[in-house]
């Protein structure tokens, strides 16, 4: 399961980068970089000062979580925070609940991943529609993005809840 994760989050990522680098030849020379409550495109920026922002935030997140999947592996088990721990750490299980943690971390940086998907495109739409009423996608695509990263954590502290054998 956990290079399937990974497999998925790498290809997010790829995604991402793709739609950014892609979609730039289709940008017009000002691009909206800031909606209002209802929305509605209030600031604007520079086309390449805009992708080049959108590229080192994307840089920067596809490249935080296996550098925390790195940092778990390398952690000492002392410092190690999980319910059950002494049954989770010990010597025959530590290999597989660090594989546990890498796992979910590689969930919740697909769920991150794919919000950053969904902003660049809704930005990328709000550009070419900026008299675009207000139809609450944002809203709607930030209560699942949080709902599901809620999800997702507490399926993972609720795992380690449990004591189980390979």
């Amino acid at each position: 399961m956990f290079k399937i994760s990974r497999t998925i989050f790498f290809s997010l990522a790829g995604l991402l980068f793709f739609s950014i680098i892609f979609d730039y030849q289709f940008m017009p020379a000002t691009v909206a970089s800031h909606f209002n409550a209802r929305g509605i495109p209030d600031a604007y920026s520079n086309k390449k000062d805009f992708i080049f922002f959108l590229l080192i935030i994307s840089t920067i997140i596809t490249a935080l979580f296996p550098l925390m999947n790195f940092v778990v592996g390398k952690t000492p088990i002392k410092y190690l925070n999980l319910p059950n721990r002494t049954y989770w750490l010990a010597d025959e299980r530590k290999q597989y609940t660090i594989d546990i943690l890498k796992q979910y971390t590689y969930i919740i940086g697909s769920i991150t991943i794919a919000f950053f998907i969904f902003i660049f495109n809704y930005i990328y739409y709000k550009t070419f529609n900026a008299d675009y009423a207000q139809d609450g996608s944002f809203l709607m695509a930030l209560i699942i993005f949080i709902g599901a990263l809620a999800f997702t954590l507490v399926k993972m502290i609720l795992r380690f809840f449990k004591k189980e054998s390979k």
